[in-house]
């Protein structure tokens, strides 16, 4: 085969010819960034794991978007990915109607999708978590629920919390903790789960740090 002369397609078909054809050299793209498009989509069909291809190798090795337990942008190997099943035992395939779209895009609307998901999927665990501890009377989502993989929530209690916070949130959250636990997998959050509280103006976060204003905040319960 001539230098330059595109690889033949692996065995299993998963990237044919013409979809092998669209996609630009590997490093050939690296100026545009997250401007580049992608132009191949490859999922699994029984979980939600998605692959967006902008450059290829021509042998085994992808360049582009990787949406799993993260969203990020790197590296993948076509070999592996055929090798690949998931829990169903289905492998992964192609998407045939896919059209090409700028990596940027793609990343914003899965961020907003997730984002959508995790506030619906916490705003339960809220409501179950009021309906446990009948002291509280307010729970909000600090920080994003796109990609955080530990979702802190804030809670307001009627009576306050009285003599040391540090000690009340130490107690709160270490007594608690298998409870917390088995509700978020009940639900099906897939957040690790910590619990800040207010008193007064003071957010007193999961870790101990105490703030006036703690930036994105989501009303949780009650809505």
């Amino acid at each position: 085969m001539k230098e330059g002369e595109l690889q033949p397609p692996i065995k299993g078909n998963l990237l044919n010819k013409e979809s092998q054809e669209k996609l630009p050299e590997l490093y050939s793209g690296e100026e545009l960034g997250l401007d580049a498009l992608a132009q191949v989509k490859f999922f699994t069909p029984d979980s939600n794991w998605t692959w967006y291809a902008s450059e290829f190798d021509g042998k085994d090795l992808f360049f582009g978007l990787v949406i799993g337990f993260d969203i990020e942008i790197g590296y993948f190997s076509l070999s592996e990915m055929q090798a690949v099943r998931g829990p169903w035992g289905l492998p992964i395939e192609r998407d045939l109607y896919f059209e090409p779209t700028i990596l940027k895009e793609l990343m914003e609307e899965h961020m907003q999708k997730r984002r959508e998901l995790n506030i619906e999927q916490a705003k339960r665990y809220a409501a179950e978590l009021a309906q446990w501890d009948q002291r509280i009377i307010e729970i909000v989502a600090v920080g994003s629920l796109a990609d955080n993989k530990k979702l802190d929530l804030v809670c307001t209690f009627d009576p306050e919390p009285a003599g040391d916070a540090t000690g009340f949130f130490w107690v709160t959250n270490l007594l608690a903790r298998d409870e917390y636990e088995q509700l978020s997998q009940r639900i099906g959050l897939e957040h690790s789960v910590d619990l800040g509280f207010r008193i007064g103006e003071d957010i007193h976060l999961p870790g101990g740090e105490i703030v006036r204003e703690s930036g994105e905040q989501t009303r949780l319960w009650p809505l």
